[in-house]
């Protein structure tokens, strides 16, 4: 595969998802995981969460996280290798800007502005690194806009 394809299927499972897996870290360091529903906006991906959630509150001491985008299982060609996209990130919470605002609007409704009258909150995220597993043999480093082929990965029969 070429930089041009990997990048194509890398924003096509990212599309076929309304939600991303979202993994935070408590006060002991032990991961907390659940999901949101978010958008991606230049380069960058937010979610809506209420401020009472635990995820917010761990972000809040602990601003490093994981996402996890990941292909339904009915329409994987394999359970064993789903397509999939998993980043470290650091959080900005409390973030707000017209253009962000209307993205979210655009993709999730008006409900969108009635939670953020309640006690809701925009996380930013931006990705520092990942994986990008597209099929047996076929997993990718991702740095920035850089992406390169995992060497070793091959998972033939010993």
């Amino acid at each position: 595969m070429d930089i041009i394809e990997i990048n194509t299927e890398k924003a096509l499972l990212i599309e076929s998802v309304k939600t991303v897996v979202l993994s935070t870290l408590d006060e002991y360091n032990y991961p907390y995981v659940s999901y949101a529903p978010f958008i991606e906006h230049e380069g960058k991906f937010y979610v809506m969460v209420s401020n009472g959630a635990r995820h917010t509150q761990y972000l809040r001491t602990n601003p490093n996280a994981g996402l996890l985008f990941i292909e339904d299982e009915s329409k994987a060609k394999n359970i064993f290798f789903r397509k999939r996209l998993s980043l470290q990130v650091k959080a900005t919470l409390d973030t707000l800007s017209k253009d962000i605002l209307e993205a979210m609007k655009a993709r999730f409704g008006e409900v969108v502005t009635t939670f953020l009258t309640m006690d809701f909150t925009i996380v930013e995220f931006e990705a520092k690194e990942g994986q990008l597993i597209l099929g047996p043999g076929q997993a990718f480093k991702i740095e920035g806009d850089t992406v390169s082929h995992i060497k070793g990965v091959s998972h033939q029969s010993k």
